[in-house]
């Protein structure tokens, strides 16, 4: 019997699984993503597939509960235990503004102020001072801490955020008043700086305040996903996937529920990575276009390209170490409308999947981007979405209807330049990871997913000046096929902030052995053998004077004073790479050193490959000819293909639509797609 692989991608629209035997088999379905519960969707989905529960030996999983509590600010009512004069960082942040129209705005207010995470009353002030060299100047106040917890539970707060000055040096009183706060407050969420011992007080505590806030509800989520599956049949491991790039199980991550934000895009560029590896293709942009939004993504020489930060409003900050992602507010699902000034606009308000795009016919009724496919004709309703919607063109025109003669335009001419502004829109998002970064993007292959992102990647790919596209096999799945092809990983780390000679070979190496054995030990619980754990060291470093730190990748090795030159040259060249200088006659200061722990979970997957064709692309997969709208000429006819019925070798010259169940690929005038040996389509952008 076969054994299958299955990962679930949930989005603001469908959720998205696909399932994988160990014989190379794969099946996929959507249904339409749950809001208020997206374990349910999941069940749906699973049901749709057909699998026997026995059948599956592996669950990977992406999902957007606790984004979602942030950003709707629906999370845990959160109390935090800080420093005595430091209530207020929450609110100052950096103390900065946003550039744009909120520059010089006397109206504006911070994103904490206005809607705190954590209510200024819940912020309580301890009497305490670790020094900046680690030593005790000021003892907890014990009686004092008990006093405050004792008003916080009085007032309903069920999760505490800890975070005091130097904690990351010595967390003793951190540790102590944990102890506390589970005597006082027995069944609250208690997050720390464990949770990322690093400098820079505000990031640490927006980091630790942000996972308080959703930890409880995580954890509830896990709770209601284990045992619907398990009501279910299902006995299978089941993995969550990280924004660090990796899985975790869930009773790993129920004390650090912050490493689930952006979850689902991350998978993307998980997949997107093993795509190129087994294409031979290291340079890569990730375009993700779903329902809500775009995702988008850069791997480099095979890397996926790591950050340490990820502003989710202005302000709130997750600083931990994640795949970076930049998300913009066109999807499918994004609204389109005109602004008070009367320019056309594209999101970022999205008509998610309740009540969704008009044509869906569910109750929406303002014109989206998937409406305006539908007016253009691109959209080929029969298999449109899995079958889990049945697009309907009246609905469609009639959402467009209004604003089309408020503007004196045509639809099809509205429809058409609402996709070339949403085109616009994410290549200029793409050129903010790439061309703004020293990146040039005619140097890369983009690899496009997401239901609707191979209808706008042929049109963004001219827009850069890049000549080759990849459209993976399942494209609307594709994020979920990246949950299957993940190893489990974690990362430890200890901030310093001393001259690399200071720390010297003695600190370095104690300092990488005790992270790299919390490391081990944490994959040992999570059931890695140690003969499937790797390892990875990175070093942040930055010239004395500066504030900001740069990581580099550092070979696995005893140091000592030879391994420690070389680490100096290995940062000076890292640093002329991203910076385009280098300054030699400075002392390099180390502020951070890491250990990422892999553990591998599974067989990798490879993929099969499909029937040997010719150029010529047989008529039994050409489904028909149908009106597609073109500025230029009006409606004119258009090939559609069944992409499911193309062989290795085909070839296909645009326009054209090339259908399938979990995506539309459009192809305009002058492009060519070739079908690879795996399926996947390359395209040639003219």
């Amino acid at each position: 019997m076969p054994k299958y692989k299955i990962g679930i991608d949930v989005g603001g629209t469908f959720t998205d699984l696909i399932a994988i035997s160990n014989n190379g088999e794969t099946l996929t379905t959507k249904v339409l993503s749950v809001k208020d519960d997206q374990s349910a969707g999941i069940i749906k989905g699973l049901k749709k597939l057909g699998l026997r529960p026995e059948e599956v030996e592996l669950i990977g999983h992406g999902f957007t509960v606790g984004l979602n509590a942030v950003l709707t600010r629906t999370g845990d009512k959160v109390g935090l235990l800080t420093t005595k004069g430091h209530r207020d960082n929450l609110d100052f942040g950096r103390m900065y503004r946003p550039w744009g129209k909120f520059l010089y705005d006397p109206n504006w207010m911070r994103p904490h102020v206005e809607r705190p995470l954590v209510s200024r009353k819940y912020r309580r002030g301890i009497t305490e001072r670790i020094l900046w060299d680690a030593s005790e100047l000021v003892a907890l106040d014990e009686g004092e801490l008990r006093g405050e917890l004792d008003l916080l539970k009085k007032d309903g707060v069920n999760s505490i955020a800890i975070c005091f000055l130097n904690a990351y040096l010595n967390d003793a009183h951190e540790e102590r008043a944990k102890e506390i706060v589970g005597e006082v407050i027995p069944d609250a969420y208690i997050q720390s700086s464990r949770l990322n011992p690093v400098v820079k007080e505000y990031e640490r505590t927006i980091t630790v305040v942000l996972d308080a806030y959703i930890g409880k509800i995580v954890s509830r989520y896990f709770d209601l996903l284990e045992q619907r599956l398990q009501d279910a049949g299902y006995r299978c491991d089941i993995f969550i996937m990280q924004f660090n790039g990796g899985f975790a199980r869930p009773s790993a991550l129920r004390t650090k529920p912050i490493y689930t934000l952006t979850s689902g895009p991350v998978a993307g560029v998980l997949g997107s990575r093993f795509l190129g590896e087994d294409l031979g293709v290291n340079n890569l942009l990730t375009l993700d276009m779903g329902g809500t939004s775009t995702d988008l993504g850069v791997i480099r020489d095979g890397v996926a390209v790591m950050t340490t930060q990820m502003e989710l409003e202005h302000a709130i900050n997750v600083n931990l170490p994640m795949v970076e992602i930049n998300t913009i507010g066109s999807g499918g699902g994004s609204i389109i409308y005109t602004d008070n000034v009367g320019a056309l606009k594209v999101g970022p308000e999205s008509a998610g999947s309740n009540p969704g795009p008009a044509c869906y016919g569910l109750g929406g009724t303002k014109p989206t981007i998937t409406d305006a496919h539908m007016v253009r004709g691109v959209i080929y309703p029969e298999v449109f979405g899995a079958g889990e919607v049945a697009p309907d063109l009246d609905l469609a025109r009639k959402a467009f209807k209004q604003l089309a003669n408020t503007l004196k335009l045509k639809i099809e001419d509205l429809a058409l330049g609402s996709i070339q502004l949403a085109t616009a829109q994410m290549a200029e998002a793409i050129r903010s990871i790439s061309t703004y970064r020293g990146l040039d993007p005619r140097d890369y292959t983009l690899v496009a997913f997401g239901a609707a992102g191979p209808m706008h990647a042929a049109d963004i790919a001219r827009n850069l000046g890049i000549k080759d596209v990849i459209i993976p096999v399942n494209p609307g799945c594709f994020s979920a096929f990246g949950c299957c092809v993940a190893d489990i990983k974690n990362n430890f780390v200890e901030s310093h902030v001393k001259i690399i000679d200071g720390l010297g070979p003695d600190g370095i190496n104690a300092s990488f052995r005790r992270l790299q054995e919390t490391a081990r030990k944490d994959l040992l619980s999570q059931n890695v053998p140690e003969e499937f754990q790797t390892f990875e060291w990175l070093l942040y470093g930055m010239y004395a004077g500066q504030t900001w730190d740069l990581p580099i990748s550092i070979p696995i090795q005893t140091y000592d004073n030879e391994g420690i030159a070389k680490l100096k040259e290995q940062f000076h060249e890292k640093y002329f790479e991203v910076r385009g200088y280098k300054a030699e006659e400075l002392p390099i200061i180390v502020t951070t050193l890491e250990v990422d722990g892999y553990g591998t979970v599974s067989e990798k997957h490879k993929p099969p490959k499909i029937e040997l064709g010719h150029h010529e692309v047989d008529r039994v997969a050409v489904v028909g000819v149908r009106k597609v709208y073109f500025r230029d000429t009006g409606y004119a006819d258009m090939p559609f293909y069944d992409r499911k019925k193309l062989k290795s070798g085909n070839t296909i010259v645009g326009p054209a639509v090339i259908v399938e169940e979990t995506g539309t690929n459009v192809l305009e005038r002058g492009d060519h797609a070739r079908v690879d040996e795996q399926g996947n389509l390359r395209i040639s952008v003219s």
